[in-house]
């Protein structure tokens, strides 16, 4: 036997987007049979906008440039998001802009054969600083509390890391109708399955499994729910995330 269940956090009254977390109270009970031998819940399909932000206050949204390496910094503060590494680039030229730098001050670029950030500059002798934690260091492939002075204008200077623009790389799916779910690194955090990032920034991740993976939920026979709990985390198991949007999930129980 089975049952399946669509669940949206649009239609949640307590939908939390910072956890991604939300309640549904059913109106028909879900009912395992007390003789079933065996139970399972798996998702069938999964809805997840790729919107997680790549730059904030505590993942670093700031950039310090000095032109010309003399006279005062000049700090530019990026809003929230999720960027591209082109959004990203456009962004920070934008700020320069609005606090009278010129955009050639230093201009974002990338190699892609090594997927390293290049920065350039028209002004020679221009220092890039990464400032305390609230820096763009780790996005940008930089280490934190560093500098580059980009000595000679036009010329690209790498970045001595690969730039990190994915913050995660798939979502994991928690639902309170397991007792363990699928584990993670041997713990168990009732994951029910786990969404890969398959998808450009900004896109809708449309999940159909083709072998959908069955979480054990012994705990269901017998027993009557009236209501159950979903929230995503990244893909260790315990990061909440904010999808800056809402999210589906459908669901299947079997019982036999």
């Amino acid at each position: 036997m089975s049952l399946t269940l669509f669940l949206a956090s649009k239609i949640a009254a307590d939908y939390n987007r910072k956890t991604s977390s939300f309640t549904v109270r059913l109106r028909t009970p879900i009912q395992v049979p007390r003789d079933a031998k065996e139970c399972y819940v798996k998702v069938i399909q999964a809805d997840i906008w790729n919107l997680v932000p790549n730059v904030s206050p505590t993942l670093g949204n700031t950039i310090t440039v000095q032109p010309g390496g003399v006279g005062p910094d000049i700090t530019v503060t990026i809003a929230i998001g999720q960027y591209s590494f082109e959004a990203l680039g456009s962004a920070i030229s934008n700020e320069l802009l609005k606090q009278g730098v010129s955009t050639d001050t230093l201009i974002i670029g990338a190699n892609a054969a090594t997927q390293k950030i290049t920065l350039k500059t028209a002004t020679a002798g221009t220092i890039v600083k990464f400032v305390g934690a609230t820096s763009m260091y780790k996005i940008l492939g930089f280490e934190q509390d560093t500098q580059v002075t980009l000595t000679d204008p036009g010329v690209e200077y790498d970045a001595p890391n690969i730039a990190q623009f994915n913050v995660i790389n798939a979502f994991l799916i928690h639902c309170d109708l397991v007792d363990d779910g699928i584990p993670i690194n041997g713990e168990y955090t009732q994951t029910i399955a786990k969404v890969p990032i398959t998808v450009r920034s900004g896109s809708l991740i449309t999940y159909v499994p083709a072998y959908p993976v069955s979480a054990p939920a012994s705990g269901l026979i017998g027993n009557t729910r009236n209501q159950l709990r979903l929230y995503l985390t990244s893909e260790d198991g315990t990061t909440f995330v904010d999808t800056q949007e809402n999210y589906s999930v459908l669901l299947e129980i079997t019982y036999k």
